[in-house]
């Protein structure tokens, strides 16, 4: 893509859009080059799903340095997690890609699972499983091979064309459960608090906009608060804000 924009907001979201993060599109599986977080977890390639998180930090760092944090609401959020995990009690400093070392040994000394292979700090619930030398999306070229396919010894599970291992087989790994954060500066970034559902973004951002009715804030996250954004009751001393 090559976004452009003239005003700080513009040029601020056009550097956004112009990132892998960005410029995804709708599909999110069986391309030819990861580069995005979902393609990354869906592929179960935690290099990429990590390194373009970083990407998306940066992203939002250079939006916040274009933009005037009095006048733009900045919201970062996602819609779902996945089935990724993070787990062995491995040593402080051990890299987070790579197989586990327990805290009072250290590498090659690796932590061993009942089967007396190493394993790594990160896996899926679910995905194609371990594949080696595999770059992104390609893995959908392969069969599934989820389980403790391979002895990961002498495997270097900090290469970025590592696949984790995943417990379960299917085509894609899947989104999960889990709640998700919701990050946010610049005006009414202060009315995202506590557990909301997900349309609640959309009423705060509107609020934020002055959109609603008599310049109320949303109140609550329950069904039916948020119709024209209802006045609420602000707290002494806050003018505006919602009661938390």
């Amino acid at each position: 893509m090559d976004a452009v924009g003239e005003t700080c907001f513009e040029k601020g979201n056009a550097w956004i859009v112009d990132t892998p993060l960005g410029s995804g599109g709708a599909a999110h599986r069986g391309g030819k080059a990861s580069g995005w977080v979902d393609h990354g977890h869906h592929a179960g390639n935690a290099y990429r799903a990590l390194t373009d998180t970083i990407a998306l930090s940066d992203a939002v760092r250079r939006a916040r340095a274009l933009t005037d944090a009095g006048e733009t609401l900045i919201v970062v959020s996602a819609d779902h997690s996945h089935v990724f995990t993070i787990a062995g009690y491995p040593r402080r400093g051990n890299p987070i890609l790579g197989k586990v070392v327990r805290p009072d040994r250290q590498a090659p000394d690796y932590a061993l699972a009942a089967d007396g292979r190493p394993y790594t700090t990160l896996s899926y619930a679910n995905g194609r499983g371990v594949q080696i030398e595999i770059p992104g999306d390609a893995v959908y070229e392969r069969s599934p091979a989820a389980g403790r396919k391979l002895d990961l010894t002498q495997i270097d599970t900090t290469h970025p064309d590592f696949h984790q291992e995943a417990l379960v087989p299917l085509d894609a790994e899947t989104h999960a459960g889990e709640d998700v954060a919701i990050y946010a500066s610049g005006p009414r970034a202060h009315l995202f608090h506590g557990v909301q559902e997900q349309h609640y973004i959309f009423h705060v951002m509107r609020f934020a906009l002055g959109l609603c009715a008599a310049d109320a804030p949303p109140a609550t996250a329950t069904a039916g608060a948020f119709d024209d954004c209802p006045p609420s009751a602000a707290r002494p001393g806050e003018p505006g804000e919602a009661p938390r």
